[in-house]
């Protein structure tokens, strides 16, 4: 806890980010109401969240490239100017006329473009703010930062929009987006001690993420955060809810207890990541713990017993608290600085882009087999690239020993 006292910049990046996830949650819900009025409410709904994420999406591959080049603090600056603008707009037009869909789906388009802006820098500017033995730590508090606006901010929303106009709810998006403003004006970026630029950085852009491509940790961190999120999202979002509704003979608010128990486990993993050392920042005990997870992911559904789920659930959610801080501060330690934003950038597209994929593939798959086999199958692909990666970086190694 001693970040938070001694690091003021750190201080308003958290407030930064869970204001920016609060004013994702109030938009997201200020769509779903908006879309009610529209003669298709489900239709209009789905092109609205699939045109948001197809551009963040795009956006996101040249973000990385723009946080590197002007800077984390300019750009965050810059989305929050944006985001203000955007909703006195979205504000005017809600006290004067109606909304129509095109409307619906140029505000989706917008959100997305200002989302895959600014994500990629809440995340690399972490190393440029604090020492690199302060990792394990800034990433435990931003990850429990994180998991804490998860639980809080969607029920804030729910209760503002069922007791508020739709000015007077936009109008307090628009105070939070001016909220981010300050944050990011507050925020004191310099290079430390242990991250200076590289005197080469002449290169070219392709030459640079050629260099990404070129480091094998990086890849095998990219490679694992890819898995285990194509992994679990189909799993969580699709087979668990036919589990419960299916073999637990349960109904949809258990699939809601069961989905807090695993959130509420990934709190506890993230909270006490804050205990990790610098020496604890390792690709092996990252892999150790996805190994871990893999195999509790495998047996999660193997019996019917109340109990047994639930405390599975919470388990698997602790250690994907743990590995979620790990993987961040493994990241931040194997990767220059000056390209940290472009990998930021990288792993949130892909993130993005498989989540989609994996329910569409879940989808499909529990037509075929019950949610039992899909969660195994899921953890044996996570055990599977925990191998992969492993034969790889000893391989690497050796090679390295031999030149």
């Amino acid at each position: 806890m001693n970040l938070l006292k001694t690091n003021s910049s750190f201080r308003y990046l958290l407030l930064f980010s869970i204001t920016l996830f609060s004013i994702n949650q109030f938009f997201l819900l200020a769509l779903i109401n908006i879309t009610e009025n529209t003669q298709n409410p489900s239709s209009t709904l789905g092109s609205a969240m699939t045109l948001l994420t197809i551009s963040k999406i795009v956006i996101l591959p040249i973000s990385g490239y723009l946080v590197d080049y002007f800077k984390e603090k300019k750009i965050l600056f810059f989305s929050s100017i944006v985001f203000v603008l955007f909703f006195l707009i979205v504000f005017w037009q809600s006290s004067f006329i109606d909304y129509s869909v095109k409307d619906i789906y140029f505000y989706a388009i917008v959100s997305g473009i200002i989302l895959g802006m600014t994500q990629p820098s809440t995340l690399s500017i972490i190393p440029k703010i604090i020492q690199s033995n302060q990792h394990s730590e800034a990433n435990s508090l931003f990850q429990t930062s994180s998991q804490l606006s998860q639980f809080i901010s969607p029920s804030i929303a729910g209760f503002f929009i069922g007791n508020l106009s739709k000015s007077s709810y936009y109008l307090i998006i628009i105070f939070l987006s001016l909220f981010c403003l300050y944050f990011s004006i507050k925020m004191n970026v310099n290079y430390t001690t242990d991250f200076r630029r590289p005197v080469h950085t002449n290169k070219t852009s392709i030459a640079e993420y050629r260099i990404i491509l070129q480091n094998s940790s990086i890849i095998s961190l990219l490679l694992l955060t890819a898995i285990i999120n194509f992994s679990t999202s189909g799993s969580l979002q699709v087979a668990l809810p036919m589990f419960v509704n299916h073999e637990l003979n349960q109904n949809t608010s258990t699939y809601g207890y069961f989905i807090s128990i695993y959130g509420f486990g990934s709190f506890i993993g993230s909270f006490g990541s804050i205990l990790f050392k610098k020496k604890h920042e390792t690709l092996s005990l990252l892999l150790i713990f996805s190994a871990y997870f893999g195999f509790i992911w495998m047996i999660i559904l193997q019996c019917l017993n109340l109990f047994f789920v639930i405390t599975l659930l919470l388990l698997s959610g602790i250690f994907i608290g743990m590995i979620n801080v790990l993987y961040m501060s493994v990241l931040q330690n194997s990767t220059p600085e000056h390209l940290f934003g472009r990998v930021t950038s990288v792993q949130l597209f892909f993130s993005t882009v498989l989540t989609p994929v994996s329910f569409f593939i879940t989808g499909k798959l529990t037509s075929l087999y019950s949610a039992s086999t899909i969660f195994s199958i899921a953890g044996l692909l996570i055990i599977f690239i925990v191998v992969f990666i492993s034969i790889l970086n000893k391989s690497n190694q050796y090679k390295s020993s031999n030149h």
